[in-house]
């Protein structure tokens, strides 16, 4: 767990108003003791408002408490849908991240909020993608990030198999399968690969570096009017 994430788990848990001792904190956060104590001195060192001391215990001031979450019914739906869809769609360490970020949305919000949240009513199933195609996912978005080389097997619509060596740009979702954009070595240009066509996925040690004409805005400039590209913040 990121410390940031557990800052704010520490806070979280503090909200309830109940008396929580540091032993308890460290136990449900899964830290020493020692770790928690000085979690909870840098959050009242950056004003965060927590009363108590070691060997009693620590709770957040009422009167301190941090500003309750505000969303319009419409803001929370397309929250709950998008989260859904990530755990459906994205990869392992996507889906996990969605339905955490659900939970601290959750743990913000007043009461009547979070009942909204259960009554969205729009929903993506989650059974039909294989755990392979989610580790996937989550590798090659990882590359495209690290701007790390990624090799692969690839076989073709109509049989034919290859072996590639790609720079990742991007994932994009076609509302049921995915697919990778890259700059390909072995074609010198761009193209996009199906997930569900690869094999023996490697990421490997290798960095690249796009020059111009190679770039994730000149891959989306030749497939999308330049008009949309500026829209996607992709070109300045």
């Amino acid at each position: 767990m990121r410390r940031a994430d557990r800052l704010f788990r520490v806070v979280q848990m503090l909200r309830s108003g109940r008396m929580l001792t540091g032993a308890q904190l460290a136990s449900k956060l899964e830290v020493s003791t020692r770790t928690l104590y000085r979690d909870i001195a840098d959050l009242q060192a950056n004003g965060v408002m927590i009363e108590g001391e070691a060997g009693v215990g620590y709770t957040l001031r009422r009167d301190m408490d941090l500003p309750p979450m505000q969303f319009t019914a419409e803001e929370m739906t397309a929250l709950v849908l998008g989260a859904r869809m990530a755990f459906a769609w994205g990869g392992e360490q996507t889906g996990a991240a969605a339905k955490d970020a659900l939970r601290k949305i959750e743990a913000v919000l007043p009461a009547p909020m979070r009942a909204e949240m259960d009554m969205v009513q729009m929903y993506a199933p989650t059974s039909w993608m294989p755990k392979e195609q989610r580790q996937r996912i989550d590798a090659l978005h990882g590359a495209s990030v690290r701007t790390h080389i990624a090799a692969f097997i690839y076989e073709k619509l109509d049989g034919t198999v290859t072996s590639r060596r790609v720079w990742p740009l991007a994932l994009v979702f076609w509302g049921g399968v995915w697919t990778l954009a890259a700059w390909c070595e072995k074609r010198e240009d761009f193209r996009n690969f199906r997930l569900d066509r690869m094999r023996e996925v490697v990421v490997l040690e290798e960095v690249f570096t796009p020059k111009r004409g190679q770039r994730l805005k000149d891959y989306m400039r030749s497939v999308v009017p330049e008009k949309e590209v500026k829209k996607m913040g992709l070109i300045r």
